[in-house]
Parts: structure tokens; sequence; C-alpha cells
């Protein structure tokens, strides 16, 4: 069995996990915080005043899916940088990625150098971020279809 690293990620959080002889390790954890906060706290540079509309006027709808969109995107190029570090240093052969549907798009998209270049499967499902490590395993070893060891966190 090829060395395959699991991707779990929606546009705030990142877990990935090592999948080897049939184990399950937890190698890494991101958080995005940008992404976890309301549009008008990332777009105001005071309380209650926009940079560029002054007072008491609201933002375009339109800006704020922009904005999200943009953090979702450079969230998900550091997944990318880190992933492939350690692709390129022969870390894994195998990237099976678990997303939102709108992070695996920009997934798809950024981590392309490394999808031309392993085998890969992609599921557009968002894993519950309050899940436990041993919650995750269980639906991934139901789903992979793999009978896996209890999983550990990388010491």
């Amino acid at each position: 069995m090829k060395t395959a690293w699991i991707l779990i990620s929606n546009s705030e959080y990142a877990q990935i996990f090592l999948l080897k002889n049939k184990q399950l390790t937890l190698l890494h954890e991101l958080e995005h915080q940008e992404s976890k906060q309301k549009v008008l706290e990332l777009v105001s540079d005071h309380e209650g005043r926009g940079q560029s509309f002054g007072w008491n006027q609201q933002y375009p709808l339109n800006q704020g899916e922009e904005i999200k969109v943009h953090e979702r995107e450079k969230f998900v190029s550091e997944l990318f940088h880190f992933c492939k570090q350690h692709f390129d240093a022969h870390q894994f052969e195998k990237l099976i990625i678990f997303a939102a549907p709108k992070t695996l798009g920009d997934i798809r998209r950024i981590f392309e150098p490394i999808l031309a270049h392993c085998s890969s499967q992609e599921i557009d499902k968002e894993l519950p971020s309050y899940w436990t490590i041993h919650e995750k395993a269980k639906y991934l070893s139901n789903f992979l279809d793999i009978p896996l060891e209890r999983p550990k966190k990388n010491p």
C-alpha cells in the first residue's frame, strides 16, 4: 500500500493524517482565524466604519463574499505549501481529500502541481470539526473500506 495522506479541510481548519500500514496518525493541524471572523471584522478599520465607505453605510454583499473567498484561497495556499514541501520530500504518494465543496474547488485548482504527480481521491464532504480524532478515524475507515488500527497523535 502506498503511503497516503488524508487531508480534511474547510475554510477554517485542516487536519492532515498519515495512513500507513492501516494506521492513522494525525500529522498536522492548521486553523485559519480570519475565516472564522465576520466580514465586518475583516473590512473595517475602526469599529462601525468601513475602510472606504464612511459612517453608517453598508458594504455591498459581493464585497463580503469576495473577502471570504480571498481568505479561503489564502488558507488553501498555506495548505498547499505545507503539502508541497512534504510531497517533494517523498513523504506521501497518495492524497485523499475530504473537503467542503467550495474549499475542494480551491484545492483542485491550487494543488494542481501536486495532484498532477500523485494518485489522489477527492470527496466533497465536510467532516464536522468537533469530531474527535477517533470519530474521524472511524468514519474514514468505513468510508474508505480500510480496517484501521486505533489512531494516534504524532509524538
